[in-house]
């Protein structure tokens, strides 16, 4: 059984976030959401907890920018 799949409306309840700001996320940080055989979204438990850090971290007042650039860095490591 692979790894469970969650879709917008679960992710934005988790999240406690509406769905334009989750949209906004993708966006503004270059986040990668795939796609299922219907070209629907779906999220992994990674990308919960990458949006969970995103939020935490702009409630401790991390700008989104500053936030992009640790991500970029971190992609840039991976590869």
């Amino acid at each position: 059984m692979g790894e469970k799949k969650y879709l917008v409306a679960d992710v934005t309840e988790k999240l406690n976030i509406p769905l334009y700001m989750l949209k906004y996320y993708e966006d503004a940080l270059s986040i990668s959401i795939p796609r299922n055989e219907r070209g629907m979204r779906y999220y992994r438990r990674q990308e919960i907890e990458l949006f969970r850090s995103v939020i935490n971290l702009q409630k401790k007042g991390f700008e989104l920018g500053a936030i992009k650039l640790v991500l970029d860095d971190i992609h840039r490591i991976e590869k």
